[in-house]
Formats: C-alpha cells, sequence, structure tokens
C-alpha cells in the first residue's frame, strides 16, 4: 500500500523533466533503459525497424505534447483537401520538408489555422500564390501570402484596387483643385 505522498510521486512521474539531464542508457537485447542516479525513469522494448528511427511512449511526454500523437500526415491532408487543392498542395510540402514528419505537425496545424483567421478562401488563394511562387513552401511563406494580401486590398471585404498605396481619382482631383 502507497502513502498519499509515494501516489503523488508515482502518478506525477514524468521522464521529459529529465531532457538535458546527464541520464545513463542501459541498452540490452530487447530493452533501453534510461537511469538518472539510481533510478530508472523510463524503459522501452527496443525498435529494430531502421537505424536511428526512434520510438515515443506517449506516456513519457509532456500533456501538451500528447495532443500531436492523434494527429497523422494523412489526416493533414484530409482536412486540407477539404480546403482545396492548394492548401493540400502547401500541407504535402510541409509534411515532406522535414526528415521526421511529426517534426512538420506544428506547422501544419499552424497553417491550418490561418483559415480560422482569414476565411477557407482566403488561405485557398495564399496557398495557390505561394506554391506558384516557390517549390519551397512553408507555414511563414502562406502566412506573407495572407498578410500581403490584407494589405493590398485583394483579400476578403477589401475595395478592389488592388494595391495598397494607390490613390484615387478623388485626390488626384482634390489635388487639381488646390492649383
Amino acid at each position: 500500500m502507497f502513502s498519499v505522498s509515494e501516489k503523488v510521486r508515482v502518478f506525477q512521474f514524468h521522464p521529459f523533466r529529465y531532457v538535458r539531464a546527464e541520464v545513463e542508457v542501459r541498452i540490452g537485447r530487447n530493452t533501453v533503459s534510461v537511469y538518472a542516479g539510481s533510478e530508472r525513469i523510463a524503459m522501452h522494448k527496443r525498435s529494430y525497424l531502421r537505424k536511428g528511427s526512434y520510438v515515443t511512449d506517449p506516456g513519457h511526454m509532456p500533456d501538451a505534447h500528447r495532443d500531436f500523437v492523434e494527429w497523422t500526415g494523412g489526416r493533414f491532408l484530409e482536412w486540407a483537401a477539404q480546403k482545396g487543392d492548394g492548401t493540400k498542395g502547401v500541407i504535402a510540402a510541409i509534411l515532406a520538408s522535414k526528415p521526421i514528419e511529426q517534426q512538420t505537425y506544428r506547422s501544419c496545424h499552424a497553417a491550418m489555422s490561418l483559415g480560422r483567421r482569414h476565411g477557407d478562401a482566403a488561405l485557398e488563394e495564399a496557398c495557390c500564390r505561394a506554391l506558384a511562387l516557390t517549390g519551397c513552401v512553408s507555414y511563414k511563406t502562406v502566412k506573407a501570402m495572407l498578410a500581403h494580401t490584407a494589405g493590398t486590398g485583394d483579400g476578403p471585404g477589401a475595395a478592389g484596387n488592388g494595391f495598397a498605396y494607390i490613390r484615387g481619382a478623388e485626390y488626384f482631383d482634390a489635388q487639381d483643385k488646390k492649383g
């Protein structure tokens, strides 16, 4: 039977707290164990999938990172396809931009969330422009396209002149009257 303080320690223990700490790794035929001092902080079944690959136990991740476990590249592509081919193309490019797909999920999520802020049509248009402009598309590229569109008056609810700093005919008429 555990005492109350022991229960708290058992249920609040998270190996991610040891990031950047000096630890000892013991590699056996079937397991990999990680020790901080004399305390084992993690143990994994050894993976022989591919040299240099890694396996993460979701229980060892901070709570904020566990949400990403449910995300997959296929899921992002499905969401993007609902917005349009341009958005799907951008998400595919972001997913392919890193050697480990999971490292791109935050960028994919951020790119998709631009649709909530600017509207899905504006997101799709910005994605199409970004793809036409460069083959190396990122979240920042799409965000810049949306910022440019908003500044030029091409975005939703714009007056439609197409440029940010062009003065209308009224300005020049007023200048002519001044002399």
